[in-house]
């Protein structure tokens, strides 16, 4: 707009000066008024497009503070929520500790209701025995302190028959053994299953017969030395790991839920699983690895701390709160992360603990002040 403005400007000068030149004078100057308007015009043209670069800066600096404005926002936002996460979290521990807290006040009114009970009983043995003294005091014979040495003295025992070598055999472990073998049901992960005569073996402990087998069936090597594991027959496993049986091999095991697998599982699940704490620490003392074994793409693991408290293992090797809590220490003393990811969930000890042991609130809590310990 400015350029034509002075394009017109400056023909019109010309005609103007070509004019005045040749006399046509009014011509000249009707030619000079439109000069002069031309003139206003540019002023007003030049007027209105300071105003708008006015405006636009003025838009850009509205633009500017709100871009700044937004991105204070932004922040402020994620403040706040990693202030909310870290108030859940506190939250969280706040609960944990009132309830063991709560837990511990409980147990204590059952102990010391507990202690004045053997203690009132104690009172009345002693009133009884006090009684039997006085009347054979009076009686002028020891009928009374008879009584009372007769009621400390335990009721006599029926005579016990020697036992056999054979008797001597802890059937109920070995019985214990075969549910836990039939309950998971193992397998390697290559090659046919177990046969009867290995799983025996290995239920008897005998290694002659389970070295045996496995130098001529190598890929049974991996559930031989599960099962050493679980049954906490630390000298299997190390015979089976002198042969040459890897402390991290896999297998599959039978899942809680009807037709499916469980796979992924090492000697340390089984080991963690059934409380064997000799057994645990030769496995991370030879490279055992408390994490999740990395699986084919879509494959679900876990980590052997998992175990200790699936519904498997509590049912398998009970709940009792201190034998959990003291595997726990365990791990914790081999250099096991509580906080680490257990599963593909993204779950922690801590987690699932709050998840899966709601219905045992003394074995909750009994872990949970461990594991915040």
């Amino acid at each position: 707009m400015d350029i034509l403005l002075t394009g017109c400007d400056q023909r019109l000068q010309r005609c103007y000066e070509y004019l005045d030149s040749i006399g046509r004078r009014e011509v000249a100057e009707d030619i000079e008024i439109v000069l002069d308007d031309l003139y206003k015009i540019r002023k007003q043209h030049d007027l209105v497009l300071q105003r708008q670069n006015a405006a636009i800066m003025s838009l850009r600096k509205d633009l500017a503070n709100q871009t700044n404005a937004t991105e204070k926002e932004r922040i402020a936002k994620d403040e706040a929520r990693k202030l909310a996460l870290d108030s859940r979290k506190t939250s969280d521990r706040l609960k944990d500790t009132l309830g063991i807290r709560n837990d511990t006040i409980e147990q204590s009114k059952v102990t010391l209701a507990s202690k004045n009970a053997s203690i009132a009983k104690l009172n009345a043995s002693l009133d009884h025995e006090k009684a039997n003294a006085q009347s054979a005091y009076h009686l002028g014979f020891d009928t009374g302190h008879h009584a009372a040495q007769t009621n400390k003295q335990p009721p006599p025992q029926p005579a016990q028959r020697s036992e056999t070598p054979e008797e001597r055999v802890p059937m109920i472990n070995v019985t214990l053994r075969e549910r836990w073998l039939n309950d998971l049901m193992l397998e390697p992960t290559t090659g046919p299953g177990m046969s009867s005569s290995l799983k025996k073996a290995l239920i008897l402990g005998d290694k002659r017969t389970v070295k045996s087998m496995i130098a001529t069936n190598t890929w049974l090597g991996a559930p031989a030395l599960h099962l050493a594991a679980l049954f906490g027959d630390v000298e299997m496993a190390k015979a089976l790991v002198a042969q040459g049986v890897h402390v991290n091999s896999i297998c599959n095991a039978r899942s809680e839920k009807p037709g499916k697998l469980v796979h992924g599982v090492t000697p340390l699940h089984l080991a963690v699983a059934a409380h064997q704490k000799p057994m645990i620490r030769y496995l991370c003392s030879i490279g055992g690895s408390l994490s999740a074994p990395a699986l084919g793409r879509g494959t679900r693991s876990s980590a052997p701390p998992l175990w200790l408290i699936s519904k498997r293992s509590l049912n398998m090797a009970g709940d009792e709160a201190k034998d959990i809590v003291g595997v726990v220490r365990l791990l914790k003393q081999l250099g096991w992360d509580s906080d680490a990811q257990l599963n593909d969930d993204g779950d922690d000890m801590r987690s699932l603990a709050r998840k899966k042991l709601g219905g045992r609130v003394e074995l909750q809590s009994a872990l949970l002040a461990e594991l915040y310990r």
